[in-house]
């Protein structure tokens, strides 16, 4: 039962805030719904929100923010990209010259704020923030942001952006927290412009493009109803993103990861 535990569980656990007993019912009910380990912590009553929070960020070594009444500038918006607020669920908080204070809603995943680092070439600072304002957030600002540019890199379209909220335009699971084989879910939904399905193939698929070779790639398949007939393997390596792209059926489309440069 090891694989279902999460990092919050186990610190708890470690800071002697649940028993033995308590450690295995907030698994076993973690494994039968799917509840984050948060709330059943609170269904269970055995911590209040004020509590985890503080826990987590006196382990994090930062502070517990509050989301309810914060403004959120276009600019502070811009900060992290729709699609990658989506994959880490996160949240700017606060903008520096080359730092980002960002809310996670588990911010206790080891890597996370290197991985995002990574992503959008800045340092992450991390804070503490209700997971639950952290997804309303994500809700009302990040929806998808597309643009077709011209050969020369000007965008001539941004047909296909939305927002959740809008229009009836919801929100979806871009990526599991923790993958494995078989989850499936939608990505997005906006009726008639973006309706994206997933399903997890293999955790340790082979992928081979010129930036990188990996043996533990994450394979998914992913389709839309808009397009019938046309499926995607999209194959993703901790750290880097999406690699590879290609048609399996209905197209012949293929995007290859060529190069990957660190920022200066």
């Amino acid at each position: 039962m090891a694989e279902q535990s999460s990092p919050l569980l186990e610190l708890i656990k470690e800071q002697g805030k649940v028993d033995d007993l308590q450690y295995e019912e907030v698994i076993a009910e973690h494994g039968r719904t799917g509840k984050p380990v948060n709330q059943i912590l609170q269904d269970f009553g055995i911590l209040d929100i004020d509590s985890i929070l503080q826990i987590e960020a006196d382990y994090l070594g930062t502070e517990v923010v509050s989301l309810r009444d914060k403004e959120f500038t276009p600019d502070l918006i811009r900060a992290i990209p729709s699609s990658t607020a989506r994959m880490y669920q996160c949240v700017p908080v606060a903008v520096h010259d080359n730092s980002v204070q960002v809310a996670f809603v588990e911010p206790l995943i080891p890597g996370r704020s290197d991985e995002l680092g990574f992503a959008i070439r800045k340092d992450i600072v991390p804070v503490v923030a209700d997971p639950a304002q952290i997804e309303k957030t994500i809700e009302r600002y990040y929806g998808e942001d597309t643009e077709t540019l011209d050969p020369a890199g000007h965008v001539t379209s941004t047909e296909g952006s939305w927002r959740a909220g809008k229009n009836g335009a919801r929100p979806g699971v871009f990526m599991p927290a923790k993958p494995n084989a078989g989850q499936a879910g939608q990505q997005e939904f906006y009726a008639g412009h973006a309706e994206d399905h997933f399903q997890i193939l293999d955790n340790a698929a082979s992928v081979k493009v010129p930036a990188l070779t990996s043996k533990s790639a994450l394979l998914t398949k992913e389709w839309t109803p808009l397009e019938p007939g046309v499926v995607d393997h999209k194959y993703y390596v901790r750290g880097i993103g999406t690699v590879l792209e290609q048609a399996i059926k209905g197209d012949t489309e293929v995007n290859r990861l060529i190069s990957i440069k660190s920022a200066p």
